[in-house]
């Protein structure tokens, strides 16, 4: 019950006779952790269990502690659930039974809700290898908690059909009695009556009665809920052909672009037209420049306005190179600083904290100093001692990619 019982503050971890480079570290990155605004020191936290899980399990779960003890008192649910389930998918390694707890400290899906974390939670532990017994519990336990809408149930189902064939009827008998027959949304019923078309054949009367359930007041939903439940896709913007063009046409063609991809084949102009003198690179870099304003606010303005700012230094023009060092400080400050909702809350499936973490190792996969382009950010530190850490640890990080 260390979960449920005093959770304890993340005091004293890197306490030594002679502190070593990690205690070091860890102690400044506690540091700042503790004055960061929750959504990015509960990220911190999350951050340095994950790199601490493989070298010091114990350690790690003292972080995870103290991130919880901080996430659990979010009133935003997304928020609060995204963290929560991020902590939870450290935590199964170390210690399933407390992962389970955290799950069950997210409450079932309320009437109407598109959201579901409750369920989300349950889903992310179903991927801890356990006996088949193990995996009966834990469904019906999930079952009982809310989580119907589990992928998981799903998989359980197969599992049964396939490899327990003799008791996939129960399994399925245990997965109707589980449902949320009295204010169950349409992605519900749709969920139960894919698993209904399952077993129908093994089981054609179980599987009648599942469908009857599934489609009873299934009409009382109002026009548009369908479509509302279901979420849109968003695809990549491509991009479009450009073999066979000149430079000018490239980048005739770069202007009739939305922002992040007029950007991405400027600067692919830029690099990769040797015949362009040095003059014109400048004139195209600053032209990119003007453009990434009208990027949406996340990592890709962020990591578009270094790349400009480094070109612009390299090619000489240091005050065009200032210019673009504090359209991207101003750019941090506007979407990380303590001001904006997103210091309690966020939209999407990351933190801000992810934003940050891309924006720091492609600062160090480039050998660029934050303080070259003017930032000043303890959040942006943090991530880069985080970074630190893994190198002393041994861990290898993948390369960082953008464009």
């Amino acid at each position: 019950m260390k979960i449920l019982i005093g959770l304890a503050a993340l005091a004293g971890l890197t306490v030594s006779a002679q502190p070593t480079a990690k205690d070091r570290l860890l102690e400044r990155i506690e540091a700042i952790a503790v004055s960061e605004p929750p959504v990015l020191g509960i990220d911190t936290q999350i951050r340095t269990a994950a790199t601490l899980a493989s070298k010091d399990p114990d350690l790690a779960e003292r972080w995870l502690q103290a991130a919880t003890s901080r996430a659990l008192p979010l009133v935003d649910l997304h928020t609060r659930g995204e963290f929560l389930i991020a902590i939870v998918d450290q935590y199964r390694h170390l210690d399933a039974e407390a992962a389970e707890q955290i799950c069950s400290l997210l409450p079932r899906r309320a009437s109407g809700a598109k959201e579901d974390p409750l369920a989300k939670c349950y889903h992310s532990l179903f991927s801890t290898k356990r006996s088949w017994e193990g995996e009966k519990a834990l469904t019906r336990r999930a079952l009982s908690a809310g989580a119907f809408l589990s992928p998981e149930i799903r998989g359980h189902l197969e599992r049964s059909i396939k490899e327990h064939p003799e008791e996939c009827a129960a399994e399925f008998a245990v997965i109707v009695e589980g449902f949320p027959s009295s204010d169950a949304s349409p992605q519900e019923r749709r969920h139960l009556l894919d698993m209904a078309n399952l077993i129908r054949k093994r089981e054609p009367e179980l599987a009648a009665r599942a469908r009857k359930l599934a489609e009873s007041k299934a009409k009382a939903a109002g026009a548009g809920t369908e479509e509302d439940l279901e979420k849109k896709q968003v695809l990549g913007e491509e991009k479009p052909p450009i073999e066979g063009l000149a430079t000018p046409e490239r980048i005739a063609l770069a202007r009739k672009q939305a922002p992040s991809m007029e950007v991405e084949m400027l600067l692919e102009v830029m690099d990769g037209e040797k015949e362009l003198s040095m003059p014109q690179r400048i004139a195209i870099a600053y032209e990119a420049l003007e453009v990434t304003p009208k990027i949406k606010a996340g990592d890709e303005r962020l990591v578009s306005q270094s790349m400009l700012a480094r070109r612009l230094y390299d090619y000489g023009d240091r005050a065009k190179a200032a210019v673009a060092a504090q359209m991207l400080a101003e750019s941090f400050e506007k979407f990380y600083n303590c001001e904006t909702a997103a210091c309690v809350t966020f939209e999407g499936d990351s933190s801000p904290g992810e934003v940050i973490n891309d924006f720091a190792e492609y600062l160090r996969e480039n050998k660029i100093q934050p303080e070259d382009l003017g930032l000043r950010h303890k959040s942006l530190e943090a991530r880069l001692l985080i970074l630190d850490l893994q190198q002393s640890l041994g861990i290898e990080k993948k390369r960082f990619s953008f464009f």
